[in-house]
């Protein structure tokens, strides 16, 4: 099959426009100054590939399966895609998911599910909104937008497909929402959690120790962690695949196959992994993004645009990005003057190393140290 090459960035009012060809499926991609999101070809997109422009500084990045959210440095959440003003939503009615409540306080986190939206509040207190307000029992009302009342402060969330998860400050785990594979029934011999995590029909947990639970559905094993699945700190679940951050920074994916997302699932370092429906996207440790699994849509065509990033996400058809802004004086590429930039350019002194040569006359002198420091403090603030 012929993958037509990728166009070259055309730079609109401060945002990047990108087209390709996938499988001869148009895409997208629009980038602000600190969002990219690529993916979702035309008959499944619901705006989840048009972040707002007026979106800059944020904290946090995260999908839901049709749309993404931020949360900005004083807690402010936006939201945008699927369930959003206009939004057709599919063959369902607008649940208004990626409306935010006018009412909702500072944000440290949310997330998304297939129709709704968890928020976890600065005070412990969790939200929700979108489907799942009632529970009818009839796709997709299944009370996953019911907060316990009974819930109390909580540390962490979770969404899956139709149900909620959520890590309260004594350390229970909390399930609510669809349940007709047994994803809400949580194991009573959990112990002490450090992390949940969801999608599709499934939930999972990372314990204190490091060792992953899953329980719910397990059509293709994805609720079956591998037994020799080293220690881990991260959980990004499929729709019907998994993937682990172990520590010391490597992948371990398993279930569903179908579409490579374990096979294909990349070596090296990492510092942080998402996975939409069946997709990946994580970030390495030099800040680079790589996608691997189902690329109907282009979600696994990561824009050579792109450059370094903080954060990425994934949704059934898409994915995200958080960026960091280059800046002069950034010899680590994190986005921020630090004691790292000066040991680096030390380093590379008499070099030949680009990233360290500010001037561009081909090697790191103290011409290169000067600038570091005139621009000293200059980096936008992470």
């Amino acid at each position: 099959m012929h993958h037509a090459p990728r166009r070259a960035a055309l730079q609109i009012l401060g945002w990047v426009a990108t087209t390709s060809i996938v499988a001869s499926i148009p895409m997208r991609c629009f980038a602000s100054d600190r969002i990219v999101t690529w993916g979702c070809a035309e008959g499944v997109c619901e705006g989840q590939d048009d972040p707002q422009p007026t979106i800059d500084l944020v904290s946090n990045l995260s999908s839901g399966a049709f749309h993404s959210m931020v949360v900005l440095p004083d807690g402010i959440l936006r939201a945008w895609g699927s369930g959003s003003e206009g939004s057709t939503n599919g063959s369902f009615p607008n649940f208004r998911q990626s409306i935010v409540p006018s009412d909702l306080g500072p944000v440290l986190t949310a997330v998304g599910g297939g129709t709704h939206t968890l928020a976890l509040l600065a005070d412990g207190s969790v939200r929700a909104w979108g489907a799942g307000l009632l529970n009818t029992s009839q796709i997709p009302q299944f009370g996953q937008s019911m907060v316990p009342a009974d819930l109390g402060p909580c540390v962490q969330i979770a969404a899956g497909n139709a149900h909620s998860l959520a890590l309260t400050r004594e350390g229970a785990v909390r399930a609510w929402g669809y349940d007709g594979f047994g994803q809400c029934a949580v194991p009573s011999d959990l112990g002490a959690v450090q992390r949940v995590a969801a999608n599709g029909y499934t939930s999972y947990v990372i314990s204190q120790a490091g060792v992953v639970r899953a329980w719910g559905l397990n059509s293709h094993g994805q609720a079956s962690p591998p037994a020799d699945l080293g220690v881990c700190s991260q959980l990004a679940p499929g729709f019907v695949h998994a993937v682990a951050l172990q520590i010391g920074g490597t992948l371990r994916a398993w279930g569903s196959d179908q579409h490579e997302q374990v096979t294909a699932c990349p070596s090296g370092f990492f510092l942080q992994v998402a996975s939409g429906g069946y997709h990946s996207v994580a970030l390495r440790t030099d800040r680079t993004v790589v996608a691997w699994g189902r690329n109907s849509a282009g979600q696994c065509e990561v824009p050579i645009e792109i450059g370094r990033c903080k954060q990425v996400a994934a949704g059934r058809h898409h994915s995200v990005a958080l960026r960091v802004l280059p800046c002069v004086g950034d010899v680590n590429g994190d986005g921020v003057h630090s004691g790292q930039d000066i040991g680096a350019l030390f380093a590379a002194f008499g070099a030949t190393d680009p990233s360290a040569d500010f001037d561009g006359d081909g090697v790191v002198t103290s011409i290169d140290f000067s600038i570091l420091l005139a621009a000293w403090g200059t980096c936008a603030p992470e």
